[in-house]
């Protein structure tokens, strides 16, 4: 929190805006000028308001921020990811690709194994016409 040059907190005066989210005001030990503080949940923009998390980005990575309770918000993650704020890749999607690799490659195995048949087939053909 940066101080700013003004002693209203000693005047009486909250400089530090947003009743919602509990904005105090403090002076500031050793010099002049006062700092802003705010409530849980909430986040101190340019020294003088309180904004919530929510409002800021909190949830990541196209998650849904929950301010229901204020002081702790909570992240609906989409489905691909999960974590208090949608950081992390779901474990499930992970598994998901990997079975599709190993799918994929038994195809293209198989695939592969027949036209090596065919071609052993018509190669043994013509030599023994």
């Amino acid at each position: 929190m940066f101080p700013v040059a003004t002693d209203s907190c000693a005047n009486g005066h909250n400089n530090c805006t947003s009743a919602e989210g509990g904005g105090t005001c403090s002076l500031v030990k050793d010099g002049p000028g006062f700092k802003c503080g705010c409530r849980k949940g909430w986040v101190v923009i340019r020294n003088i308001e309180c904004k919530h998390k929510c409002d800021l980005g909190f949830c990541l990575n196209g998650g849904t921020c929950n301010k229901d309770i204020p002081e702790n918000p909570i992240c609906i993650c989409t489905k691909e990811y999960e974590g208090d704020r949608c950081t992390h890749v779901r474990s499930e999607q992970l598994s998901d690709s990997s079975n599709t690799s190993y799918i994929i490659g038994g195809a293209g195995g198989c695939v592969l194994l027949v036209v090596l048949t065919v071609i052993g087939v018509y190669c043994w053909r013509r030599r023994c016409d």
